[in-house]
């Protein structure tokens, strides 16, 4: 969802309906434009309701849980006085539960506690100020420099990879207190973004970083850039230039091992993380909005995410479900094996690593294996355990229930008394 008058709650009892809801704050609130939300943690109980992030085209983000609001961020107690006047474009979910980071339009990020009330008004000044003052046309090289109580300012330059600039503002003496920090970045607009960990990161796009940590900030804007920073430090560590055009999307697989970027150029390239090796899905007829791994088979009694991993580690190929402003929902299979060959990731030990797409060898070509199509454009496609949702950009939602494969182990008889065949 891009822009929307209203937020819906659709509960699910396996494959049916159960409840559906209007998410409703208060007057003022709810005559805004959302522009982005998102739960502040994929797992709900009884004990822990799920909490949802909103964000609004005004720049307002609230943080609303269990029918009404018990946070604003981005603005005042009231959540009248907005600090930051832009438009939310997507909020990201961090590996520390109580924070999350709001991404704008002008690609600019704004981590928050989304638990705390406090602001640091020392901080926010220096905030306003800064983010007014930010130019991206001189060479800088410096990197951070700590100013009066606990604010930690820096830039960040290159002016051969424009991609990879950032100028920052850090608070890290009060991060219980909002906003904790500022950062921006020199690109026109940050189309997908994620933070994520895992220890594969560190033989690939942290292979060269100071820091320890295996948790990147990645995202792709629509100059044409997959760019990856090392969350911990904040500082650059890798960007992989398209073929063409932007790209709108990335997901990782369940595993990490892959990366599939949804491009500007009609194809879904997806790439071995630790290798950079590429194959190329084709046959979509424009932009691909969304690309998503799924986990072949698929085991309908077990659906946590450690057995997605441990599935998609089992198998020999990878399943990939595309989404295409076409109008088509596209799926495609890559044997592994595709992938085997020479690294294409540079022998450098100089970060950031910078790969051009198009002076890495000829990447392998896969057709799709089905095309389901649409009266409209497809905007979005998700896979939550068993089900998967397609959204149309008319603003329909379509599901279907992904079923494995069954095979059945006592068969009966036939009429002639011979053994059916196997059943799957």
């Amino acid at each position: 969802m891009k822009t929307s008058a209203s937020i819906s709650l659709v509960e699910f009892e396996k494959t049916t309906y159960k409840e559906y809801k209007k998410v409703i704050t208060n007057d003022w609130v709810d005559r805004q434009t959302i522009t982005a939300f998102t739960f502040a943690s994929p797992v709900f109980s009884s004990t822990k309701p799920p909490t949802l992030i909103i964000g609004y085209k005004n720049g307002l983000i609230v943080v609303y849980s269990e029918e009404k609001i018990i946070n604003y961020l981005n603005a005042d107690n009231r959540g009248q006085n907005i600090f930051y006047q832009k438009p939310v474009s997507q909020i990201l979910t961090t590996p520390n539960d109580q924070e999350i980071i709001a991404i704008f339009n002008d690609s600019s990020m704004v981590r928050y506690n989304v638990k705390t009330t406090a602001l640091n008004e020392l901080f926010l000044s220096k905030f306003k100020k800064f983010a007014t003052k930010i130019t991206f046309n001189n060479e800088t090289k410096s990197r951070l420099k700590k100013t009066s109580k606990g604010i930690t300012q820096g830039a960040f330059i290159s002016d051969s990879n424009p991609e990879q600039s950032n100028f920052y503002a850090i608070n890290h003496d009060s991060a219980n207190s909002n906003p904790i920090s500022y950062y921006r970045f020199n690109c026109k607009t940050i189309a997908d973004a994620a933070v994520i960990g895992h220890p594969r990161f560190q033989r690939s796009f942290l292979k060269n970083a100071d820091s320890k940590s295996d948790i990147i900030l990645a995202f792709v804007i629509y100059d044409g850039y997959f760019v990856v920073f090392d969350y911990e430090k904040m500082e650059p560590q890798f960007s992989l230039k398209s073929f063409f055009g932007g790209y709108n999307a990335f997901t990782f697989s369940p595993n990490c091992e892959y990366l599939a970027l949804a491009g500007h150029d009609d194809c879904i390239s997806v790439l071995q993380v630790e290798t950079l090796r590429m194959v190329r899905c084709i046959g979509h007829r424009s932009f691909i909005s969304r690309a998503i791994f799924q986990s072949v088979p698929f085991n309908s009694e077990d659906t946590s995410e450690e057995a997605s991993k441990e599935t998609f580690e089992k198998c020999d190929f990878i399943r990939i479900i595309g989404a295409g402003m076409d109008s088509k929902l596209s799926v495609y299979e890559l044997e592994k094996s595709l992938f085997r060959g020479l690294s294409n990731l540079p022998e450098t030990k100089a970060a950031p690593i910078f790969v051009n797409a198009n002076k890495l060898p000829e990447p392998m070509e896969v057709k799709a294996l089905t095309m389901q199509g649409y009266d409209e454009a497809v905007g979005w496609v998700e896979l939550c355990d068993n089900l998967m949702v397609v959204c149309t950009m008319d603003g329909a939602i379509v599901t279907y229930q992904i079923q494995n494969l069954v095979e059945k182990n006592s068969p009966t008889k036939q009429k002639d008394g011979s053994q059916p065949e196997k059943v799957k």
